[in-house]
């Protein structure tokens, strides 16, 4: 008797551990889609993030002691390339059942989906258009962002001067501490363009910009903005701090709902 009832509790709690997995499963599938819906990320499972190109001319690189050194080339700023080295956690994953494992079992990662990080061609042509792109910086140092500018007319972009950003309907943005992030769509190449603007130090990842940005969708602009200046819109606020794969995760998922096409 006691057997019987011993077995029918360990059979459901075998069931609801089951259930649970399973439903922790289909969530994170379901997620995950939404994510790679999101970066418009098909068959070819690649993202190209592209950088500024900054070029030292010879004598003009400073080494750590502050002297002059012989340097000379395409360099990188810190700000762009901590961003840019945040996204392939986005798309790498714990293999299912393994979590609760032992040992080093437990932190194996899979990634189905290839982040290429680059600084910017000098030329229009040599830009990737087999992919969904990422921009960070101005069309003075990304050609990349100067093509975005001018073939993806988005609402929020950088001044002739390249300092300020100027949005569409408001006064140039002169304040240094803001960023925006926007979603715009190309429709020659049918991919998804990701322009970043603004001042790194605001907003060590797209998280910390979420009260500041503006989804630009299609080539018909849809508008949709959660409150993209704290000067202009006091229900401004911001999220808690998390760890940066986990806030990234979530800024990208609250930008598909804001912007769901």
């Amino acid at each position: 008797m006691y057997e019987n009832i011993i077995a029918g509790i360990i059979a459901n709690i075998i069931f609801f551990v089951l259930l649970i997995a399973i439903g922790w499963s289909l969530f994170l599938i379901a997620r995950r889609r939404k994510l790679l819906k999101f970066f418009g990320i098909g068959q070819t499972k690649r993202i190209t993030v592209y950088l500024s190109n900054i070029r030292v001319l010879q004598g003009s690189s400073v080494g750590t002691d502050g002297k002059q050194r012989a340097y000379a080339g395409t360099t990188v700023t810190f700000g762009e390339a901590v961003q840019a080295n945040l996204f392939p956690n986005l798309f790498s994953y714990f293999i299912p059942g393994l979590t609760n494992q032992p040992g080093f079992l437990k932190y194996l990662l899979v990634s189905d989906v290839k982040v290429v990080v680059l600084p910017s061609p000098l030329r229009e042509e040599d830009i990737d258009r087999s992919s969904s792109i990422v921009t960070f910086g101005s069309p003075g140092y990304n050609v990349v962002s100067q093509w975005a500018e001018r073939k993806l007319v988005p609402r929020i972009k950088f001044s002739n001067d390249n300092v300020n950003i100027t949005v569409d309907g408001l006064p140039d943005i002169t304040d240094g501490r803001q960023s925006f992030v926007q979603r715009l769509y190309d429709s020659e190449n049918k991919r998804w363009v990701f322009l970043h603007r603004g001042n790194f130090r605001a907003g060590h990842n797209w998280c910390c910009l979420l009260s500041r940005v503006a989804v630009a969708q299609t080539t018909q602009e849809v508008w949709r903005a959660r409150p993209i200046l704290t000067h202009h819109f006091s229900q401004s606020t911001e999220l808690p701090r998390l760890n940066h794969s986990s806030m990234m995760l979530h800024t990208l998922m609250t930008l598909d709902r804001t912007g769901e096409r």
